[in-house]
């Protein structure tokens, strides 16, 4: 359950002819709007998910695990706090929006592979979006660290997410 996002890029880049199908299996169920004001006073984040009926039963959840760095008990994780929407026996969110104590927040809309040939750099070294995902979200300070952090070991599956930071910059 915890990379169902991740499940329809390992459909195509499993596949014996490699190509991306023609409809693949949960393609398309939600979008992200971002609108930041003229002034840049205000930023405005909202997320849409779509689901079939039976997929409505939906939890949100709020998780404040106080996780340290490495060597540094006393410090915990910027990202300790995270505020998100999800469903029963899910450890993420499975609509990509994440409200989060280090005053960032991060929304996704997936992009997905079009190009066969990418499927070459899908390995067994590569970490699945979700585990990136929460790694980014616990560490990340800023938008430009969040990228770093989620760029690793990148799997190319579940392609889309965007982060936003959303401290008041004075």
């Amino acid at each position: 359950m915890q990379i169902s996002g991740d499940l329809d890029a390992l459909q195509s880049a499993l596949s014996d002819s490699g190509e991306v199908g023609d409809k693949v299996i949960g393609a398309g169920k939600c979008s992200a709007l971002v609108k930041l004001l003229p002034d840049h006073s205000e930023l405005f984040v909202s997320h849409d998910t779509w689901e079939e009926y039976q997929s409505m039963l939906r939890i949100y959840k709020l998780y404040d695990l106080r996780f340290s760095t490495a060597g540094n008990i006393a410090e915990v994780v910027p990202g300790h706090r995270v505020s998100f929407s999800s469903y029963p026996g899910m450890l993420l969110s499975g609509d990509d929006f994440y409200q989060l104590s280090s005053k960032l927040v991060t929304t996704e809309t997936t992009f997905g592979n079009s190009n066969p040939a990418l499927w070459k750099y899908v390995t067994p070294e590569t970490v699945f979006e979700g585990i990136r995902n929460v790694a980014a979200n616990r560490l990340a300070t800023s938008g430009e660290e969040w990228c770093r952090y989620f760029s690793n070991y990148n799997s190319g599956t579940y392609v889309g997410h965007t982060v936003l930071n959303c401290k008041k910059r004075t």
